[in-house]
């Protein structure tokens, strides 16, 4: 059951996935638990209702999306290309300059922001 309500979250939008798809599969496998010791009947209900709820939310946030920009969301993957990695400097990005450099920011490889964002969350 778990199996198909994965698959059934892939119907939210992506970006929501990628916030909170971890969170919905975790609370779907406590909720089954939970309602799994209270009998069939409780499990097969949960069951219903976790289903019928993700059917109304993930069509709500579709629709959402066709609506509104997607910079008023205020959630989404970051693009490693575009996005300052945490404990980069400024000039680490620029290039080195100072004040009033208009440098492009050198390229960032998924490698290298995906090692300096995990550097900062071990140190």
């Amino acid at each position: 059951m778990t199996r198909i309500y994965r698959r059934l979250i892939r119907l939210y939008p992506d970006d929501i996935r990628f916030a909170y798809g971890a969170e919905l599969d975790a609370e779907f496998r406590r909720g089954l638990a939970d309602s799994g010791s209270r009998g069939r009947f409780r499990r097969a209900a949960f069951v219903v209702r976790a289903v019928a709820r993700l059917l109304v939310e993930a069509a709500f946030e579709r629709v959402h999306t066709l609506y509104s920009h997607r910079s008023f969301h205020g959630r989404g993957r970051p693009d490693l290309g575009l996005v300052r990695p945490p404990n980069m400097s400024k000039q680490e990005w620029f290039g080195g300059g100072g004040a009033g450099v208009t440098a492009q920011p050198p390229p960032v490889t998924r490698a290298t922001a995906r090692a300096k964002v995990d550097g900062s969350i071990a140190g």
